[in-house]
């Protein structure tokens, strides 16, 4: 079944500024958390309003400003300026894992090499030639002189473009001219240098200017459905031996059914859920609108791929394993719940925390829709403080024995593909305890839910490369991932079955240990 479908390019002057498409046969925690990734984990080139003591940490210089804006509100008009990636390689971006903290780096491919913007204009008599009518110079980012350290001059306009409704450079600020001295006008000098940041830091730092997201209304369903809605209010009505609604009654519900109710008969699958979507996303500048589509899709495969790195499995005697400072597990401390754990993940927001836990409930619990098997009593998540990026992930398992617990860890560890000893390794379980073959049973539903999602991620991406004709060369890579081979297979070995799984059910994890560069379009 095809997932990404009714790609569209939205243009103005021949310029692509928005796209538009569908997600098909995903649940909604998949389909909202790639909506919140368009606009939050893209990391995109700005300028950086933050003020430092020490001159030589700050982005922006600011080193003489006799306008009419005072400095913080120009700064803060600077990093609000969209800086394009794709025009010059000058401001390509690299990644990398830190394998110990779990965090993730961003920076500038060539970081030894760094670019300087400089605005150094006043308005008297030697600038006449940039006044208008009225004697102002309006500052734009045209006259941005740029330059990179070993002072060749960069092309502005390969790195700031004109806005496609207006076709002007974006207004910066003005400057005036002094009437009783013609070399005393108004004065702007300043120098940029630009950082490397993305939404979730600041909501400035987002790469779209709307991203719209609804649920697909099923047009064939409509009328059954307001159908339904007038034979149960005609249902109530003869309850209350009261006639049926009158032509001019259900004309006057039909009208109010077309404006509050129409828009909420979603298509559904078979399980009764919303199964279809319309997203649309629209750049302001920074990179072509199919670029922040497939970057995003794949920034967040790398996201849940970290969290998947920051689990080490050793087999030697027995099943075990080691975190790094990411993830933090603990067992539950509540009076009434002793049989489960808790997985802390640092640095992650409802973004992560809905799709896997949501997903897990989907798979391993008795209300999931596409269960697997009904091995869990629980799982949520929660985030402790919305302005704390840290998630709790709570897994509680059913009540078994001890032996179905192990038969449950060793189906888990395919042997065929994790390469183990299934007797031995189940000799070495019986010596632990209850809490112990929870705690890895627990562990290992939620690494096999995260090769599950990346399955998921990776077919989301690879129909979007053919269906938007996306270009992947390597010579147009919009930020390059450097980490080595072994990060994309770490882990992807655990994906064992607990049962017989349906045709439907199966999912193609092929692909999720190749690893992958991060491109931008031509």
């Amino acid at each position: 079944m095809s997932i990404f479908t009714n790609y569209k390019k939205i243009e103005h002057s021949s310029k692509h500024f928005k796209t538009k498409f569908e997600l098909h046969n995903i649940p909604v925690y998949i389909a909202n958390s790639i909506r919140r990734s368009l606009s939050s984990i893209n990391p995109i080139v700005t300028f950086d309003d933050m003020y430092y003591e020490d001159e030589s940490s700050r982005s922006i210089n600011i080193k003489k400003n006799t306008s009419a804006l005072h400095d913080q509100f120009l700064a803060h008009r600077l990093s609000l300026v969209p800086i394009n990636m794709e025009l010059s390689d000058c401001c390509n971006i690299k990644t990398k894992y830190n394998e110990q903290t779990g965090n993730r780096s961003f920076d500038f491919t060539d970081d030894s090499n760094k670019l300087i913007f400089t605005i150094n204009i006043i308005n008297n008599q030697h600038a006449v030639e940039l006044r208008d009518k009225d004697g102002l110079i309006s500052i734009t980012t045209e006259h941005f002189i740029i330059k990179d350290d070993t002072g060749n001059t960069i092309p502005t306009e390969s790195l700031f473009i004109k806005d496609i409704f207006t076709d002007e450079f974006i207004l910066l600020d003005k400057l005036k001219f002094n009437i009783s001295d013609p070399e005393m006008g108004e004065e702007l000098h300043l120098e940029c240098y630009p950082t490397v940041s993305m939404g979730k830091i600041n909501s400035r730092n987002d790469p779209t200017g709307t991203v719209t997201y609804q649920l697909k209304v099923d047009t064939e369903r409509i009328e059954t459905v307001f159908t339904q809605k007038i034979a149960y209010l005609n249902k109530e009505r003869k309850n209350k031996d009261l006639e049926d609604l009158s032509e001019s009654e259900v004309a006057d519900i039909k009208k109010s059914f077309n404006l509050l109710d129409r828009d909420r008969v979603f298509t559904l699958d078979s399980n009764g859920n919303p199964n279809k979507y319309e997203l649309s996303v629209e750049s302001i500048g920074f990179m072509n609108p199919d670029s922040i589509i497939y970057n995003t899709i794949c920034s967040l495969i790398l996201l849940i791929k970290d969290v998947l790195n920051s689990f080490t499995f050793t087999t030697d005697t027995c099943i075990n394993f080691i975190t790094n400072d990411k993830i933090t597990i603990s067992e539950l401390d509540h009076s009434n719940v002793k049989n489960g754990i808790n997985i802390n993940i640092k640095n992650e927001n409802h973004t992560l925390g809905n799709m896997l836990s949501m997903m897990m409930r989907d798979l391993y619990t008795s209300d999931g829709a596409d269960i697997e098997l009904d091995i869990l009593k629980y799982v949520a998540y929660k985030m402790q403080h919305p302005a704390i990026e840290e998630i709790d992930i709570i897994i509680i398992p059913n009540e078994y024995e001890n032996s179905e617990l192990i038969k449950y860890i060793n189906k888990l560890l395919d042997p065929s593909v994790f390469g183990h000893d299934v007797s031995k390794q189940t000799k070495e379980l019986e010596k632990k305890d209850s809490i112990y073959l929870i705690t890895i049973l627990s562990v290992l539903l939620f690494v096999k839910t995260i090769n599950i999602c990346t399955a998921k991620l990776l077919q989301i991406k690879k129909e979007f490369i053919d269906v938007a004709n996306f270009s992947t060369t390597y010579e147009n890579a919009g930020y390059e991932v450097e980490d080595p081979p072994e990060y994309f297979i770490k882990n992807a070995d655990i994906i064992g079955n607990l049962t017989i799984i349906t045709e439907e059910q199966q999912i193609d994890f092929t692909s999720i240990n190749k690893p992958f560069n991060i491109k931008k379009a031509e």
